[in-house]
């Protein structure tokens, strides 16, 4: 779901065996049930793939990571557990969106 510059992704699940992260770090991520979010990062002609690890320790707040970073130095996005079998990630739209062709383009004179 889209609000302003955010798109907020919203992601339900049912497991019959929960295995939850041990710490925060990334092998302790995969190691758990995990959500793994992947877009493309456009850079001029080429693009870069993008990789977000999202995991749940038992009773605490949501842990994540870089598996593949953005190009450029930027904090890991905004992550919330809002019901047991549901996660929410907030990225800004110009990570996940590409630009309009015309906004790319150097306008004709």
């Amino acid at each position: 779901m889209r609000r302003g510059n955010t798109v907020t992704v919203v992601a339900q699940f049912q497991d019959d065996h929960t295995v939850a992260a041990t710490d925060t770090s990334p092998k302790a991520i995969l190691g758990a049930d995990h959500l793994e979010l992947w877009w493309s990062e456009r850079g001029g002609v080429h693009s870069r793939p993008v990789q977000l690890g999202v995991a749940r320790p038992h009773g605490g707040l949501p842990v994540s990571t870089w598996f593949r970073r953005p190009g450029r130095r930027v904090p890991l996005p905004t992550v919330r557990w809002v019901a047991p079998n549901q996660v929410e990630v907030d990225l800004p739209v110009a990570w996940v969106l590409p630009k309009a062709r015309s906004e790319e383009e150097d306008p004709v004179v």
